[in-house]
């Protein structure tokens, strides 16, 4: 039986990355899983993630097999970014990476995902992230004020105490 089309990929792809978030244990992809389909054990399984260019290194991770009717979720934290592209980089550009799932080097399944790369300086928003906005601003930025002030009179409505 042929085991092509009898993996599939399951995953959650971040819209964009950006160093911050790398630095920050933020990962673009998350919750990377493969799932059998098969009615028989494959063995000898590869799961390879590689880029369109120099901002990630390969990845690889090998499982002695994969059980059937499975799901193996991968450990993406160990996906390793190129620094020195997002600090050349001086605009958003579309970038794709490439997640296969091999059996003896033949594919058996592949996903091609599309990401915005944002360089150093640019903030992605506060809908997607907003945890990273500290990434972004200097302790005496004047905005920082405005927000502390929103902030305090917020809790002071609410009857909270102000504790900064």
């Amino acid at each position: 039986m042929s085991n092509t089309r009898q993996v599939v990929i399951e995953k959650e792809i971040a819209p964009f990355l950006n160093l911050s978030m790398y630095q920050n244990s933020i990962t673009f992809v998350n919750n990377l899983q493969i799932i059998s389909k098969s009615q028989e054990v494959i063995p000898n399984i590869t799961i390879k993630i590689d880029a369109d260019r120099a901002w990630l290194e390969p990845f690889s991770f090998q499982l002695a097999y994969l059980p059937i009717g499975s799901v193996v979720k991968i450990p993406v934290d160990q996906l390793i970014l190129k620094p020195e592209y997002f600090i050349e980089l001086s605009e958003v550009e579309k970038a794709t990476f490439r997640i296969k799932v091999e059996q003896n080097n033949q594919l058996l399944s592949e996903e091609i995902c599309t990401i915005e790369i944002q360089p150093l300086c640019f903030f992605g928003g506060f809908n997607v992230f907003p945890e990273l906005l500290a990434s972004y601003i200097t302790p005496n930025y004047l905005f920082i004020y405005h927000l502390k002030v929103k902030a305090a009179n917020f809790l002071e409505q609410q009857k909270l105490a102000i504790k900064f």
